[in-house]
């Protein structure tokens, strides 16, 4: 797969819009493992992406969300085992700069090509027995 076109016109700032900033990606191109993994998967594993800054903001804003009255696009089931928001994007600001977060879209961009669409972002809570921990999931289908 040649990627440099790719490479080029994401690098290239004169490409963006006169009405929108232009973002600096941290672009490296994927292995054909990381590929064929994701292919036969449906998922990859990409570790460090947010700093820790942006994961303080995200869980804050994850709690908040959690911690409110709000009905509206929440999920949760009887057992009270996962409790979840869909669209979280729309619901809080503070999700909004994962669109565009710049080590992931260009990984997304090798994965899934450059006509993206978000048709959904899901904020989910999973409790365990131990611990309760906060996942950001963006599906590559439909969920």
């Amino acid at each position: 797969m040649d990627l440099s076109l790719l490479q080029e016109n994401m690098e290239d700032k004169s490409m963006a819009h006169t009405n929108e900033a232009a973002i600096d990606l941290n672009w490296y191109p994927l292995s054909d493992e990381d590929i064929r993994h994701f292919d036969d998967n449906g998922y990859l594993i990409v570790r460090n992406v947010l700093d820790s800054d942006t994961l303080e903001e995200l869980i804050e804003a994850s709690d908040r969300l959690m911690a409110s009255d709000r009905r509206e696009n929440r999920q949760h089931n009887s057992n009270n085992l996962y409790d979840s928001f869909r669209n979280c994007i729309s619901i809080d600001d503070a999700f909004i700069p994962l669109i565009a977060q710049e080590t992931i879209l260009p990984v997304v961009v090798q994965l899934l090509g450059a006509h993206l669409q978000l048709m959904t972002s899901h904020l989910i809570y999973i409790v365990s027995i131990r611990i309760k921990k906060t996942f950001f999931v963006f599906c590559n289908r439909m969920c």
